[in-house]
Order: C-alpha cells, then sequence, then structure tokens
C-alpha cells in the first residue's frame, strides 16, 4: 500500500539526502585527518563533534521515517 502512494518518492529522497550527508562527512573527515599537519589535526577533533552530531541527527531522522512507514503499513493492513 505504501510503495503505490506519493510518500515513497518523498522517503526515499529524504533517506538519499541522508545517506548523502553521512558520505560527505565520511569523506570531508577523512581528507583532513589526511592532508592536515599534525599540529592542526588537534583541531579536527572539533569536526568531529560536528560530524557526530550530524550522524545522529540522520540516523535519527531515518529512524523516524521508517517507523512512520511501518505505521502506515500497520494502519493500512487493520483496514482491510
Amino acid at each position: 500500500m505504501f510503495f503505490s502512494t506519493n510518500l515513497y518518492y518523498q522517503t526515499v529522497k529524504h533517506l538519499k539526502i541522508c545517506i548523502k550527508s553521512l558520505i560527505i562527512i565520511a569523506i570531508v573527515g577523512f581528507s583532513l585527518k589526511l592532508f592536515l599537519s599534525k599540529e592542526l589535526k588537534v583541531n579536527v577533533f572539533y569536526f568531529n563533534i560536528y560530524g557526530l552530531t550530524i550522524i545522529a541527527l540522520s540516523l535519527s531522522r531515518c529512524l523516524w521515517i521508517l517507523s512512520k512507514i511501518i505505521e502506515l503499513q500497520k494502519d493500512s493492513d487493520n483496514q482491510l
């Protein structure tokens, strides 16, 4: 039922954005650690806090969306 609605495409779009943000955070963090000098690597710690915040928000958003999908599916199954 859910896969035939317009909400499916919006959900996929939101999940793609979450995945893209996780990939960008990983690439930027790895690049910083790879190319910075030892003196500046201390400041990468602050980037890690920012990165962990974005990762936590993305994961919570994905879990929230998936829980709403499950609720929608359960509601549609109960109506049948």
